[in-house]
């Protein structure tokens, strides 16, 4: 994905944060398996999700979700709600 002037490249995992003037701001990072996720943040609260594949024009997935399901959906995949075994194990030997 080419950086524009306003683009921000964020430490976490490589995220690159792009003000969209009148929108919000969308966030992009590489997928494990190739392609890239973008999170458009609107003003309202909305979240678009979109997976995009560099071989096609059409994303692989989209989603919307409302400020709420975003933040719950945040949770998760922070390990609010589950830690994995490995987590554990990676505590036991450095703590």
């Amino acid at each position: 994905m080419p950086r524009g002037k306003a683009d921000r490249r964020l430490l976490q995992a490589d995220v690159v944060e792009q003000d969209l003037p009148g929108i919000g701001v969308r966030y992009a990072l590489e997928a494990v398996e190739g392609g890239t996720v973008c999170v458009t943040v609107h003003h309202s609260g909305r979240r678009d999700m979109y997976v995009l594949d560099p071989k096609r024009d059409e994303p692989r997935a989209a989603v919307t979700l409302s400020d709420a399901q975003a933040r719950t959906l945040g949770a998760v995949l922070a390990g609010a709600y589950f830690k994995p075994a490995i987590v554990d194990d990676i505590e036991a030997v450095v703590g």
